[in-house]
């Protein structure tokens, strides 16, 4: 039984997915930020062209710290919640042929998941999202807001209120790294609130 109220699910392989179109395609696609590379925020899906040597070989991945998610895995929870909380994309290959068992993932609601050592930040001038980078102890600070139960993480995973993934058996899911996320206060890495949190 995991003890901490939040869980943090990602893929812990350091291989992300290439996109097979180049970043200054995507910013006229306005769902990419020039400044970050990061996803804008906001509520609409992003769909995305993947070339095919490089699809992922696990439940989840990422590109340009977009998540993605294999449909098995979003299969283990409520299709409430996923309609309720999270903004699934389209994949494609490169050719245009669709590959249905992927998705990228947003939620209406993003997480900085936090480190207790070295941490940094910064905010994008382009698009005000805040860019953080820590080591050590992961943790959330402040508590995700109630009205989520999947939040997108911005280390292009997932977390989850702990009452929805005590029932996975995450070891079927290769490379899938899971950590128990409590929340602290005062944040051991010192900053405080990040402006624009």
């Amino acid at each position: 039984m995991i003890s901490e109220p939040f869980v943090h699910v990602y893929c812990n392989a350091l291989d992300g997915c290439s996109l097979s179109r180049e970043p200054q395609s995507l910013v006229s696609q306005n769902w990419l930020c020039i400044g970050c590379k990061r996803a804008l925020p906001g509520s609409t899906p992003i769909d995305i062209y993947v070339e095919e040597t490089r699809m992922p070989k696990r439940a989840m991945g990422s590109a340009l710290l977009l998540g993605l998610v294999h449909r098995s895995f979003l299969a283990e929870f409520d299709e409430d919640a996923i309609a309720r909380d999270l903004i699934l994309g389209k994949v494609f290959h490169e050719d245009g042929r669709f590959a249905s068992d992927w998705y990228t993932i947003r939620s209406r609601r993003r997480v900085i998941v936090r480190g207790s050592k070295n941490a940094n930040y910064r905010i994008c001038d382009c698009c005000r999202q805040v860019s953080y980078s820590a080591m050590g102890k992961r943790y959330l600070h402040p508590c995700p807001p109630e009205d989520c139960d999947i939040f997108e993480s911005d280390l292009a995973g997932m977390v989850f209120r702990t009452k929805l993934v005590e029932h996975i058996d995450f070891k079927k899911y290769r490379k899938m790294q899971v950590d128990k996320l409590p929340i602290l206060d005062p944040p051991p890495d010192g900053l405080g609130l990040l402006e624009g949190e």
